[in-house]
């Protein structure tokens, strides 16, 4: 059990200190949104991040960057199905599970699944 505390902790330093690192590449307010440790473009709440956390996206979104995996992340099957056009970011030492297919939308498109810090 206090491995896994350790680490979230260090997923949870790693995407904050990503976050200031990526804003200040881009020239970005520092304020990125890291929400469940999916990156956007929106302003954060203060807030801490916990963890584990599930997101789900299209398959035909998902593209792998290297280090992280983007796609339309969202915090629920149907959102995943709904929601196109928004792109966050899951880094990859945060996952713990995935991604996998877990099911189809009502328009047969694939969703897949991924259980992360």
């Amino acid at each position: 059990m206090r491995i896994q505390a350790i680490k979230a902790a260090a997923c949870t330093m790693f995407l904050m200190f990503s976050a200031t690192a990526i804003a200040q590449d881009a020239g970005q307010d520092e304020s990125l949104n890291f929400s469940h440790g999916v990156r956007s473009i929106t302003p954060a709440p203060s807030i801490a991040l916990a963890g584990p956390y599930t997101h789900f996206c299209l398959q035909s979104k998902l593209k792998d960057t290297g280090g992280t995996y983007k796609c339309n992340w969202m915090e629920s099957f149907a959102a995943a199905c709904e929601i196109k056009d928004f792109v966050g970011e899951i880094y990859k030492g945060a996952i713990i599970d995935g991604p996998k297919v877990l099911g189809n939308c009502p328009n047969g498109s694939p969703v897949v699944m991924v259980t992360h810090y």
